[in-house]
């Protein structure tokens, strides 16, 4: 129990309806990481439950506050896209749960980690149930590999990094804002207030599919190629093309057999039977 102006407040109320500000550092603005240099952060992180931490961000577009709190009992790797379940008392302003989806390749890293957790475990090691502390381990623990791999350019006003851990949040905006085309989908997927309520209205039939449009994007170390759409069209058009134009050739090369055996059996019929047509010209 905790007192407060002479009220008492249970600590699950404190939990459940108080938020305790942590310093964002203008995380909604930040320069987004691109593939190469996020995979080279990821490689230069020898913990792997770290890793797995940064790859659950990277395709969630969670809030680093919201990645520390989530636990295993949210994940449900047997679904498909496999998905993880933000509480609404973990969520920003404590207002809306939201359903996050996951790709293949951050499950294969992700999965041999959950199953030495339990069930109400972290999946962030930084979390002993102190968020605020939490964040400042991750964050200095990000500040360390980018100064390793050399990712050091400072903005001028502030002296602070470009790229920092809210970078991954911008990196999976800016990957399904490519991947869809629709920059209002990409925010309401990672959870911008405004735009929640339109993505809330989307079925989860349709979010399972634009999120699959998404996840060759916001993956990073399985070889995928990606297209645009008009690049995929024209693909398809040569094939069908191509295919046409052998089509109409065989045709071609069918009929003329097909007419110099009717001529053969014609002139030769004591010598070649209709039912042996089919080895004209063989």
């Amino acid at each position: 129990m905790r007192q407060c102006g002479g009220i008492r407040i249970s600590s699950d109320d404190m939990q459940d309806y108080v938020t305790i500000p942590i310093d964002q550092e203008g995380d909604e603005d930040l320069e987004p990481l691109i593939h190469d240099e996020l995979r080279q952060i990821l490689d230069n992180t020898p913990n792997q439950r770290r890793k797995a931490f940064y790859m659950v961000l990277k395709d969630t577009g969670c809030r680093i506050a919201e990645g520390l709190q989530l636990k295993k009992k949210y994940f449900d790797l047997s679904r498909s896209p496999p998905t993880v379940f933000l509480p609404k008392r973990i969520t920003k302003g404590k207002k809306r749960r939201r359903i996050q989806r996951i790709t293949n390749e951050t499950v294969k890293t992700l999965r041999p980690i959950l199953e030495k957790l339990k069930e109400d475990d972290y999946l962030s090691q930084s979390n002993y149930g102190n968020v605020k502390h939490a964040y400042k381990t991750e964050r200095d623990a990000f500040v360390r590999v980018i100064e390793k791999i050399g990712l050091t350019e400072k903005y001028e006003h502030n002296r602070r990094y470009k790229k920092n851990i809210h970078s991954i949040r911008s990196f999976c905006y800016t990957q399904c804002k490519l991947a869809t085309g629709d920059a209002d989908y990409a925010h309401g997927y990672i959870g911008h207030d405004r735009y929640l309520i339109v993505y809330e209205r989307i079925e989860d039939k349709e979010r399972d599919e634009l999120f699959n449009r998404c996840a060759p994007r916001l993956s990073v170390y399985e070889d995928i190629v990606v297209v645009s759409n008009d690049e995929m069209k024209e693909k398809y058009e040569k094939n069908i093309a191509e295919l046409k134009i052998e089509f109409d050739q065989k045709f071609e090369d069918f009929k003329k057999e097909m007419y110099e055996g009717a001529y053969l059996h014609e002139k030769h019929p004591e010598k070649i039977k209709f039912r042996d047509l089919r080895n004209v010209g063989n």
